[in-house]
């Protein structure tokens, strides 16, 4: 649960996010953080694609994938995950993760000794994993409480309804907005996805 002291300092920081806190009521903040991998691959398969989508192809590639680690993964074949509806690049976007958590090339653990703008690039660093990939695994994997992701199209579209803002305005504009969220950034985005999902 999000502490109240934390929505009240946003809540005094912007008066139109404001309202839309008192229109949401509580949000709960969810964090995976219990296998690294596993929330890897979830925001790997939910790229460029709708909530309804992710989430149908991601409760097949689970229930096919029953152990979460990167040898179970080794034994699961490029086709049985494209059947389960995942595609064929980000099938080896999973794979090429799985393997240099195995080589230890790569390592969760000490992503999260980093701070935000160094874990992100990090994070980059995985094969198939941009800078929208990255800031969601901050926000739902580790918990950062402040990062922003410009790129994120619930996000845009939420921020240019409620601040009555087009496409060249939204771009000028939404930094400067974001930015009286800090340090709590990541909260905001919470209400503006829940809101945005309420119209």
């Amino acid at each position: 649960m999000i502490e109240q002291y934390k929505i009240d300092l946003l809540q005094q920081s912007d008066p139109v996010l404001s309202k839309i806190i008192n229109q949401v009521g509580l949000v709960d903040y969810k964090i995976n953080n219990s296998n690294y991998f596993k929330s890897a691959s979830r925001i790997i398969v939910g790229q460029q694609l709708s909530l309804k989508a992710a989430k149908t192809i991601w409760n097949r590639l689970d229930s096919l994938v029953i152990e979460w680690t990167p040898d179970f993964l080794a034994t699961i074949d490029i086709k049985s995950m494209r059947t389960a509806g995942v595609s064929n690049q980000k099938a080896l976007y999973i794979k090429e993760l799985a393997y240099r958590l195995k080589e230890k090339t790569f390592s969760f653990s000490q992503i999260t000794t980093l701070k935000n703008e160094d874990a992100t690039l990090s994070l980059m660093g995985i094969k198939g994993f941009g800078a929208w990939s990255a800031e969601m695994f901050l926000i739902s994997s580790l918990g950062r409480e402040d990062v922003f992701s410009v790129s994120d199209a619930g996000l845009r579209r939420s921020i240019m309804t409620a601040y009555q803002l087009d496409k060249e305005s939204y771009t000028a504009s939404v930094k400067e907005i974001s930015n009286e969220w800090s340090p709590y950034r990541s909260i905001a985005s919470l209400y503006l996805w829940e809101w945005i999902d309420t119209l």
